[in-house]
């Protein structure tokens, strides 16, 4: 079963995620964060095959920081990441990918946009 780690200080965000991912796609095992620090900690505990991440979220560590350093991380290889925000300026994306994301989507997302990402990313 594949991993799938959801972070957004936002639990509605977050629960939005968890259903579109259960209902519309495959059987995820799904784990949950609230900020950038708690997110490194999962990731280094978990290593999960996805991460979907907000760009701002509360504390020292925004969605762009913690996509580097999920991507320098020599145990996070495979890891995908996602990240998801509100910011949609052509700047904010280009440093999204530049901090190594795989894929930038802006909110508010649509429920097929994720769970199909999510196959995607996955195969």
């Amino acid at each position: 079963m594949k991993k799938v780690l959801l972070v957004d200080d936002s639990s509605e965000i977050r629960n939005l995620l968890k259903f579109f991912l259960s209902y519309f796609a495959e059987r995820y095992d799904i784990r949950e964060a609230v900020d950038g620090e708690s997110a490194l900690k999962l990731v280094q505990d978990w290593n999960p095959d996805l991460v979907f991440l907000d760009v701002v979220m509360p504390g020292g560590k925004n969605g762009f920081d913690v996509c580097a350093e999920i991507k320098a991380n020599p145990i996070c290889t495979e890891t995908k990441v996602v990240l998801l925000t509100g910011l949609d300026d052509s700047k904010d994306i280009e440093k999204g990918l530049s901090a190594g994301a795989d894929a930038y989507v802006r909110k508010p997302f649509k429920p097929n946009e994720i769970s199909e990402l999510a196959r995607s990313l996955l195969r």
